[in-house]
C-alpha cells in the first residue's frame, strides 16, 4: 500500500514557483545589461576614436544577440536530447528572458550600427564621395 505525502496549501507552490520564475528573469536581464555595460565600458577606455569604438560595439553586440537567441533556441533540445540535465525548470523559466535579451542586443547592435553612418560622414569622408547624399 502506498501512503500519500501531504501536499503544501493549494496557492503555495503556485507562488513559490511564480516567485522562482521571476527571480531567474530578473537574474537574466540584470546579467544582460551588466554585459552590455561592460562592453560599452572597455570600448570607451580603449578605443580612442568615435569611428572605431561604433564599429566594435557593432560588432560585439551582434555577436552577442546571435549568442543569445542561439541558447534561447537550445534550451528545449538539449532538455529533451538530456533529460537528466538538472536545472530543468529554471533554465525554461530564464527562456523568455535570454529571448528577450538577445532582441536588446540585437537593437543595441542595429543603434551602434547606424551611429556609424553619422560619424564615418565626418571621419571617413563619405559626404565627400558622395555629394547631395546622406548615409543611412
Amino acid at each position: 500500500m502506498m501512503t500519500v505525502l501531504p501536499h503544501a496549501p493549494a496557492g503555495q507552490d503556485t507562488d513559490r514557483e511564480r516567485r522562482t520564475i521571476i527571480f531567474t528573469r530578473l537574474v537574466v536581464y540584470l546579467l544582460a545589461l551588466a554585459i552590455a555595460l561592460a562592453c560599452y565600458g572597455y570600448q570607451n577606455l580603449t578605443e580612442p576614436s568615435d569611428a572605431v569604438r561604433a564599429l566594435r560595439l557593432t560588432e560585439w553586440f551582434g555577436y552577442l544577440a546571435a549568442l543569445a537567441l542561439y541558447c534561447a533556441l537550445l534550451i528545449s533540445p538539449l532538455h529533451r536530447a538530456l533529460p537528466a540535465l538538472p536545472g530543468r525548470q529554471r533554465s525554461f523559466a530564464a527562456r523568455r528572458a535570454v529571448g528577450v535579451s538577445a532582441f536588446a542586443f540585437a537593437c543595441l547592435h542595429a543603434q551602434t550600427g547606424s551611429s556609424i553612418c553619422s560619424v564615418a560622414g565626418t571621419v571617413w569622408g563619405f559626404s565627400a564621395a558622395w555629394p547631395g547624399r546622406t548615409c543611412c
